[in-house]
């Protein structure tokens, strides 16, 4: 069994596969655990009734991350559906349902950008809620694209994304926001874990400035976003 630091806490785990040990080598470390989680055959056939044409490494990459955000939970973490872009020292989040552009968005900083913004993590984020607002890891569950790294930044804004025939970005309120990030998180089955959900996000929203994006699939979205928090070139 191994130790992997995730959202600067150490989770003793043993991988079922060579393809998930070497997606969980970069965060490896020889710290004191903080946690162990373990895999179960019902937690993957659980998975295979939902990802029935996926294979044994994705079963239980979405097993481990089901049992990883729950026992994140107590310990003021959330993993957010975004991708994840840092730039100046800050990480900017941007959440969608798949398919509309969320990973196409966070490459286009990288095209627009080249020399100062960078893919923290291209699919899930873990989020970190505490007294002074949030903090953004780079984690293993990077997508299918493999964007991302081990690192990490403060959050200084969450937008939500969609498509759109021009690009403009807008502030939101974060009764506003809710539905948007109730839909970029998965709730866990019990009650007590829920409320302790919707708490986190209702801290997340108080301490995040809050941006509805309407995107084109080019460098002016990241126009609209920089014009949005008053970011230069």
């Amino acid at each position: 069994m191994s130790v992997y630091r995730l959202a600067d806490v150490n989770i003793a785990y043993c991988p079922q596969s060579a393809t998930v040990a070497a997606l969980l080598k970069p965060h490896e470390t020889d710290g004191a655990v903080d946690l162990t989680l373990s895999i179960t055959p019902s937690m993957i056939e659980a998975e295979a009734v939902l990802l029935p044409d996926a294979s044994n490494v994705v079963w239980e990459l979405a097993s481990l991350l089901r049992s990883l955000q729950t026992q994140l939970l107590p310990r003021d973490r959330l993993v957010l559906h975004a991708s994840c872009i840092v730039l100046g020292g800050k990480a900017y989040a941007f959440l969608a349902p798949s398919g509309v552009g969320k990973t196409t968005h966070a490459r286009l900083w990288e095209q627009r950008l080249p020399d100062t913004a960078r893919i923290l993590n291209g699919d899930r984020l873990l989020v970190h809620v505490t007294a002074d607002g949030a903090r953004a890891y780079g984690n293993p569950w990077r997508g299918k694209e493999g964007f991302g790294y081990v690192g990490d930044a403060p959050l200084g804004g969450l937008f939500f994304l969609t498509r759109a025939n021009r690009s403009s970005c807008e502030p939101l309120s974060a009764i506003e926001a809710l539905p948007y990030l109730l839909r970029a998180t998965s709730f866990p089955p019990d009650a007590a874990s829920r409320l302790c959900v919707l708490s986190l996000l209702e801290r997340l929203t108080a301490a995040t400035p809050l941006f509805r994006l309407y995107a084109t699939p080019s460098v002016d979205a990241v126009d609209a976003v920089l014009n949005a928090i008053g970011g230069t070139l």
